[in-house]
């Protein structure tokens, strides 16, 4: 049926299609053919992100949750703490997020979004290891680094910022991998979890500036921010947005 939403409760935004992992799991480990709406291009233009913001303050309400993620790694975009400050200038969220597997979250990095008032920091652990995250990865990672770059950022946040850390069930086996995932993380976080995939209703801004919708995708391809305005596209005058 058609969404009778005036507001979309969850906006992402795909900032760039690559990673510095080769997951095996991730639509990058697949055959081109099958990677459905993922585009050719491969980093979202700046200014194509500015008039997605522009046209997101014509909701009627805020969005709840405003999520910088995608598929790949989105401290990668070189304009990724310029995303943030505008989401949050603009004040089109109730909250604004990034998912991130926190590799690249240097003390540079972390001083710019915080200043740039990051709501969430969202970060999704491959591993408990440093062989382990080579296995679910693909590439050789320190995981004391890992834990080091966290532990400055979430010491260094503001009250009104959160850490939030999740990790796959389907890398904790046994009930010590709960209990090591905790004691690694427990302390430099306001929230920990173990995540089972669960599907939602939303909408995603890709980097050749389609607009994707649906549960898990079905829709594919609703708009173009290019050639309409993701209200339009929202409310279905553009290209229909079913549930």
């Amino acid at each position: 049926m058609k969404s009778d939403m005036k507001t979309p409760e969850i906006v992402e935004i795909f900032p760039i299609y690559s990673c510095n992992f080769i997951c095996k799991n991730c639509i990058f480990s697949r055959y081109k053919e099958d990677r459905g709406f993922v585009s050719d291009k491969v980093s979202l233009d700046f200014e194509i992100y500015q008039k997605f913001i522009r046209d997101c303050t014509g909701f009627k309400d805020k969005i709840n949750i405003f999520i910088i993620n995608g598929v790949g790694e989105p401290l990668i975009h070189p304009h990724i703490v310029e995303m943030v400050a505008l989401a949050k200038i603009s004040k089109i969220a109730e909250r604004v997020e990034i998912t991130t597997n926190a590799t690249l979250l240097n003390r540079k990095m972390s001083d710019e979004l915080i200043k740039a008032g990051l709501d969430r920091l969202v970060v999704s652990i491959k591993g408990l290891t440093s062989e382990q995250y080579y296995e679910t990865s693909g590439v050789e990672i320190n995981i004391k680094n890992i834990i080091e770059y966290l532990t400055y950022y979430y010491k260094n946040k503001r009250d009104n910022q959160e850490v939030y850390i999740k990790i796959s069930d389907e890398v904790i086996e046994y009930k010590e991998d709960e209990e090591k995932f905790n004691k690694l993380f427990g302390d430099i976080c306001d929230g920990i979890v173990i995540e089972n995939n669960v599907p939602y209703f939303t909408l995603q801004l890709t980097p050749d500036g389609d607009i994707v919708g649906g549960i898990d995708y079905p829709l594919g391809v609703v708009g173009n921010i290019y050639k309409e305005n993701v209200v339009d596209i929202w409310n279905n005058k553009s290209g229909g947005m079913y549930e």
